[in-house]
């Protein structure tokens, strides 16, 4: 399956907030900095989007903008006008796991989702720490968030310039391949996924990058 050929006839979640020529990316997704930092090892630039300055780039990844976050009535800043994903290779947990027509139903992709998106906040706090963050400034972004963002982005977080942004991701990437406790994580958690994907899913480790192939 792939949104060339979306099976958007009986969506099983969410499906009030899409229209059919739109499909899925009408919606505000957090694309991680582990995931855009790989994407970018590929030799992908995010130029390439018009509305990335229009972006909050972070440490923890790029956000869209927080009216966008709200209403969730435009498109998300990644999608390409060919009528497509343009980081489908590395897109992020809730995007990968929405299956609107698949013949398993919303359950077990909405499992692998809330179990992906828990590895990847737990992978986040050791890459928050190793850039010397605070316990307080972690519960400001956690508050930052959630559906309705609470506050304003901490300043820890803030990345005003494209170059440096693309610089901390590829470091992030880094840094999941060769940090230790990030490792034991990630492995850690390979049987589970497995349990949790059976035949459809399988977990990617050897690139130190975690990504679904189906």
């Amino acid at each position: 399956m792939d949104c060339f050929h979306c099976q958007v006839k009986r969506p099983l979640k969410r499906k009030e907030k899409y229209t059919p020529d739109k499909k899925c990316c009408q919606f505000s997704p957090f694309w991680s900095a582990f995931a855009i930092g790989a994407w970018l090892e590929k030799g992908e630039e995010l130029e390439k989007f018009p509305r990335i300055e229009e972006m909050e780039l972070t440490l923890m990844g790029a956000l869209h903008p927080r009216s966008h976050r709200i209403s969730k009535e435009t498109l998300c800043h990644f999608y390409d006008q060919n009528g497509g994903c343009g980081i489908w290779s590395h897109r992020p947990s809730t995007c990968f796991t929405f299956f609107c027509a698949s013949e398993l139903g919303s359950e077990i992709y909405t499992q692998i989702e809330s179990w992906q998106m828990r590895l990847e906040a737990n992978l986040l706090k050791l890459w928050f720490e190793f850039k010397g963050g605070s316990l307080e400034d972690w519960n400001l972004w956690c508050g930052y968030m959630d559906e309705r963002p609470k506050g304003e982005l901490p300043s820890f977080f803030k990345i005003s310039q494209l170059h440096e942004a693309k610089s901390t991701y590829r470091q992030a990437h880094h840094f999941l391949k060769k940090d230790a406790r990030a490792q034991r994580l990630l492995l850690a958690n390979q049987p589970q996924a497995e349990n949790l994907s059976g035949q459809y899913t399988q977990l990617m480790l050897a690139k130190g990058h975690y990504e679904y192939r189906r």
